[in-house]
């Protein structure tokens, strides 16, 4: 697997033309969709398979799950295997949602109505392998090498799940009597409506979506102890109408996409360009994620040197290297060789990162958020 990182591409360079810089070479690890549900077990993915789901289209539902012990043991050896300049280790931003739905609490009311639970009731009810989950991950936080950030309540629209559920969609009905979301579907409700959180059709919906946002963050306080300063929408797809909610409740920092369409409800829509060290219009400090890396989307493809090009072009721009990543690419619940492959190249990636740039620093979002703009 190369490691070259010449001949960057021009377009690389695009989401650090502009912008608030650093000299500091700072390198965070944004890695989304960490506390949610998507496919329970290997037993739901026989079931879905024999009901005709074709699972392998996604790895989502083929590989994603909620990360075990063995996951979260196996991750924090590779990060701290490195040290940077200052001698941490790389850390993971858990881009998470602290709730999922209570699949038996919505099947006993006749889905009727959604119920949410906490992440750590979920873990518990998954049984051998994940009782100790949790304290893993308070056991991460306390070293600084996974760091909680708040990416919606639950990893679902409640509505469109709720639709679904009521105008009995088989696939949706035979995922959830497995405890399962978001599968693949090529018509109907599709997985892309019912896995974006804050997807609306009508403005008013946002009046209830409000109401979701402030009591999910009230129930990452009750779990972490703390407020959550940063949030990325789930699926990327959030109405501005619900920004002052997320100000409001202790949102500092918005991660945002470069250039994004933000739906306002009633098919009216706002474009809205981005760049880290911008604020909008009720001060929140956005950040962009400029370097992607997504080590088992495409094991023939190498995600090592693609990522590494993408930081030589934020750092040359002197920006620091925001990177994004999904939990899919380093759990072993469903295929342990899924955990193996991610996190070899995750070791390698990390490796070749303090070799290129002995004074790179290792943060979290917040960490790197409080650094740019402290000078803004």
């Amino acid at each position: 697997m190369s490691n070259n990182i010449r001949n960057i591409p021009f377009k690389a360079y695009l989401k650090n033309l502009i912008g608030k810089s650093t000299k500091r070479k700072l390198v965070v690890f944004y890695v989304d969709d960490w506390g949610s549900v998507r496919t329970k077990d290997c037993y739901a993915i026989d079931y879905l398979k024999k009901k005709g789901i074709e699972i392998d289209k996604s790895r989502f539902c083929k590989y994603d799950t909620l990360a075990n012990e063995k996951d979260l043991e196996t991750l924090y050896g590779t990060l701290s295997s490195t040290k940077d300049s200052k001698g941490n280790s790389a850390c993971f931003t858990a881009v998470m949602n602290p709730c999922n739905p209570d699949f038996e609490s919505i099947k006993t009311n006749g889905y009727t109505a959604f119920v949410s639970e906490p992440f750590t009731k979920t873990l518990q009810k998954y049984g051998k392998g994940y009782e100790h989950a949790f304290e893993l991950w308070k056991e991460g936080i306390s070293k600084n090498i996974f760091y909680p950030m708040f990416h919606g309540t639950e990893h679902v629209s409640r509505k469109k799940l709720m639709d679904a559920l009521q105008e009995q969609y088989l696939p949706t009905l035979w995922a959830f009597e497995c405890e399962s979301v978001g599968i693949p579907t090529t018509n109907g409700y599709s997985v892309k409506n019912i896995m974006q959180p804050y997807c609306i059709e009508k403005s008013e919906e946002n009046k209830e979506l409000a109401r979701n946002i402030e009591w999910g963050l009230n129930q990452f306080e009750l779990i972490f102890g703390f407020r959550s300063r940063q949030f990325k929408a789930g699926g990327d797809i959030i109405s501005p109408e619900l920004y002052p909610t997320l100000a409001e409740n202790g949102i500092e920092y918005m991660d945002e996409a470069l250039y994004i369409k933000r739906h306002l409800g009633d098919e009216r829509y706002k474009f809205f360009i981005n760049y880290t060290g911008k604020r909008n219009s009720l001060g929140q400090k956005i950040l962009v994620r400029n370097a992607v890396f997504e080590p088992t989307n495409d094991l023939n493809f190498d995600s090592v040197g693609h990522c590494l090009k993408l930081i030589d072009a934020a750092f040359k721009c002197k920006k620091p290297a925001l990177i994004s990543s999904h939990r899919v690419n380093f759990v072993g619940g469903l295929d342990e060789n899924n955990r193996k492959e991610g996190l070899s190249r995750l070791s390698l990636l990390l490796k070749a990162i303090v070799k290129q740039w002995p004074d790179v620093e290792f943060v979290n979002a917040d960490q790197a958020g409080d650094i740019i703009y402290e000078t803004i």
